[in-house]
Parts: C-alpha cells; structure tokens; sequence
C-alpha cells in the first residue's frame, strides 16, 4: 500500500482541479497518465516503514490537444510571388503561420488585378492582406476599403521601428488624413542614374564624380551624343525613357528646382505653373528638342531592348532608371557600368527624385483583422519579409534603413561587376526623395495632363511655358469639382 502526505495529496488535487477547469472551457482535450516522483513521509512495504523515501506515483492529467490545421483562422494574403523565389517565400509564411497559429494562404495577383479587387471587395470576397501602390491603394483607401492601422502601430510598433522606415514614405500612407494610416511600406525604391563607364572612355571624359548639376550634365552629355547626317541617333548622352511621365521623370526635376506639382498641404490644388517648376518643365524639354541630348521616341521604339532603353544596346552613355532597374541591366548590358546622384538643380545643391508607394493594407471587410495585422507586422516591421525580398532573384531596396547595407552587400558579393559601383546613390536618395506625385482624383488629372506633356515631350509641338499655365487651370477647375471638400 502507498501512502501520500497531506501537502503532496493537495498539490495533486489543485493540479487536476486546474485542468479540470480547463477542459471544461476548451473541450478539446486527451487524457494523459503521467509518472511523478513526489516525497512523502512513510511508505508502509510488508511490515517496514521507510520514511523520507522518494517514490513513484501514477496520476491522471487532461491536456489540451493541439489545434487541428483545418482549424485554425486563415489569412489570405494577395502578392504575386517570383517563380524563382516562391519555394522560399511560402516556406517563410508556412514558418510564420506554425509559430502564430494561422494559416496563411497566398494568392496571386490576377490580371487586371486593381479592377478585380475593386470588384472582390464590392463582393465580400477579397483578400485579407492587400498589396497596392500609386493609384490602386489610393482609390482602395478612397473607397474605405482599408484598415486604420494607427491604433495597432501606437500599441505594438516601438519607435525604433517607426524610425527605421524612410520617413516621407511611412507618412504618404497616412493618405493626408492626419492621426491615421491605412498601410505599410512593401519596398523603398529610389531613382538615379545608371552609366557606361566605357563611353566617357572613349571620348576621354572625366567620370561623373557626384558633384555635376544639370548645367554640367548637360555639357558632357553633349559630348557624348553622336548624331547621323540623317538625323538619327549614333549615341545619346542621357537615355530618359518616358521623359513625359509626371510621376516618374517631370516631377522630380521640379522637386529638384525647388517646385511643386500641387500644393503640398492640399493635392486638389496643381501648381505646375508656378515660376520654378514651370523651369523645371522647360528645361525636361530642351534636353530633347534643344540640347539634344536624350534622343527620340522613335529611337527608343527601334532600338530598346527588353524594355530597358538606349543603355541596353551600348548606344546610350547614362541612363535614369530605379534600383530595381539594376537586376535588368546586369542581364542586358555586357558592358562596365556604375551609378550616379541624380544632379544638381544649376548653381544649387538641391537634388530630388521620387520613391516608391508599394505597400500592405488590411481589407476593412476581413474577419481576421487581428491575424492580418500579425502577417503584416511580419512582412514590413520585422524585416523577415524584406530580408528575403532584397535576397530574392530580383533584390528589392528595403523599406528599412537597417536593411539597406545588406541590400547593397548583397548586390556586390552576388555580382563581381558591382563590386566597384556606388550602388549606395539609391539609399543617400532616402534623404531627399519624395512619395511618387498623386492628386485627390489622379485618374481625373492625369485625363487632363497626359495629352498636353505629350505634345510638349514627345511631338515638341508646344513650348512647355506656354502649354502649362493653361493647362493647370484647367486641372484646377476639374479638382475643384471633382474634390469639392480639398485635397490633402
């Protein structure tokens, strides 16, 4: 016979009250005999009575059995996944799903992907986790479609990692409604210059050295451009693809002569005809049709080759692209390049360029919004998310700045031609580039601004100082209708 004393005897009862209690609020439970070595006060064995003797006691526990895969709460998360990087990207959801307990199932983008969202959401069938960027999040966020994240980021977030982020960035997803945001960063891509060190060579021309303005540029890149006796283009000094595009090309060079595309504390307002930028516009201009140094559309339809423009043919010697131009150019450019600041606005120290707006929100009409906020915290605060996108086969700028010395060793260590190059030009853009323009009805501005850039950028058939002024009160009136409360 074995005997327990009073104080292991009651341990043992408060123990089975416990998980008693337990499973009677989670009915998922399993019985478990279990072997426990207690101390007792005598043992009573054929007449001989052993005290203080550790002996062994079977007892009764119900533990709660693990959450079945089909039951656990699923998260659908909407990205489109590089063939090449997919085995790694769904192992690190799968990884996150395990240590959370959620099922995270990635889905990708479909073909015309910014209507059928729109669509899926009228229909209460969108993904939880949504991508978006430029004018898809803007009118995902116009229509109330995302989450406000702010009370999330105020209780999890530290500041140390808010401050990680680019500031200008972090900030645009607050969409001009102060006290509140509706996404995170995905990437931070930057714009800069990309040239063939081999051109400058030949022509026996000093390397771009970071300190040049537009009015240097401009005499090297002249320089550098060889015209045929039939007009058409040998060489180009600078290589601009859509030299017309606001977004992308015409904003920064205004940002970089002290302008603005609209007013900064309102984007229902255009202010492309004010005095800076409306130089800023002429001078993008005079580099094709007066400089003559970025060569014509007709040129870059003739001769591009995988999309990439002049550069790719050995024809042009820079080039302004982004960071995530630089995989492309290492697959298409047999030759030696490296990178450059965008320059100086002349006679100043004033640069601009633009970043990206790439980023995740949280769909209003999800029912796991709290598991969704733990898939995104993962995929932008963490850094897992951005270590493998900067690591994949298309490495992507961080959003991080912590990241950004691991983006570009890992360029350099990956690619001996890069070892030398200054890819750094696109992380010291953090410091003063802008979010990519947009207005309070982009669609609606740009119906208006696209037909007159192309007249002035791509015909040559207008002066851009006589093609704006109008034009701008033109998509002023439009805004003031179209947003009739402002702009942000």
């Amino acid at each position: 016979m074995e005997k327990v004393n009073r104080r292991s005897f009651l341990r043992m009862a408060s123990v089975a009250a416990g998980t008693t209690l337990v499973a009677a609020c989670q009915p998922k439970v399993v019985e478990k005999i279990v072997k426990e070595t207690v101390e007792v006060e005598k043992v009573v064995k054929e007449t001989v009575v052993i005290e203080g003797t550790p002996q062994v006691v079977e007892r009764t526990v119900v533990v709660e059995a693990p959450p079945k895969a089909d039951d656990l709460p699923e998260v659908r998360y909407h990205e489109s996944l590089r063939p090449q990087d997919e085995a790694n990207g769904l192992r690190i959801l799968a990884q996150f799903g395990e240590e959370n307990g959620i099922k995270v199932k990635n889905e990708p983008l479909p073909e015309n992907w910014p209507e059928k969202v729109l669509a899926m959401m009228a229909a209460g069938t969108a993904p939880d986790v949504q991508i978006g960027y430029g004018d898809p999040m803007n009118a995902f966020v116009a229509r109330g479609m995302f989450v406000d994240i702010q009370p999330m980021i105020d209780r999890d977030l530290t500041q140390e990692q808010i401050d990680d982020y680019v500031q200008a960035q972090y900030d645009f997803f607050t969409y001009g409604q102060q006290g509140k945001r509706f996404a995170l960063p995905k990437y931070c891509g930057t714009s800069a210059y990309l040239y063939n060190k081999g051109r400058f060579e030949e022509e026996g021309l000093p390397l771009p050295d970071n300190t040049w303005d537009w009015a240097q540029t401009v005499e090297i890149a002249q320089k550098l451009t060889k015209i045929n006796s039939d007009g058409t283009y040998e060489y180009v000094g600078s290589d601009i693809v859509d030299l017309k595009h606001l977004g992308y090309v015409l904003a920064p060079f205004i940002w970089t002569w002290g302008g603005n595309v609209h007013d900064p504390n309102n984007n229902a307002i255009c202010t492309m005809d004010e005095p800076k930028a409306l130089e800023a516009l002429q001078f993008a201009q005079d580099l094709r049709w007066k400089y003559n140094i970025t060569g014509l559309p007709s040129d870059y339809e003739s001769l591009k080759t995988l999309g990439w423009g002049l550069i790719a043919t050995g024809r042009a010697a820079m080039h302004r692209g982004g960071s995530w131009h630089i995989p492309m150019a290492l697959q298409s450019c047999d030759f030696a390049f490296d990178c450059m600041e965008n320059p100086y606005a002349p006679g100043t120290t004033n640069r601009g360029t633009f970043l990206t707006t790439d980023g995740w929100g949280i769909w209003t009409g999800s029912k796991v919004i709290a598991e969704s906020w733990e898939l995104l915290k993962m995929l932008s605060a963490s850094g897992i998310w951005g270590t493998y996108l900067l690591t994949s086969s298309w490495p992507s700028q961080p959003c991080k700045r912590s990241l950004a010395p691991d983006w570009v060793n890992h360029l350099k260590s990956s690619n001996p031609r890069l070892q030398d190059a200054d890819i750094e030009v696109f992380v010291r853009a953090f410091d003063y580039a802008q979010p990519q323009v947009t207005f309070c009805n982009n669609p609606a501005a740009l119906e208006l601004i696209d037909p007159v850039l192309d007249q002035i950028y791509t015909l040559g058939s207008v002066q851009a100082t006589d093609a704006i002024p109008p034009l701008v009160q033109e998509v002023n009136a439009r805004l003031a209708k179209e947003c009739p409360d402002g702009g942000w």
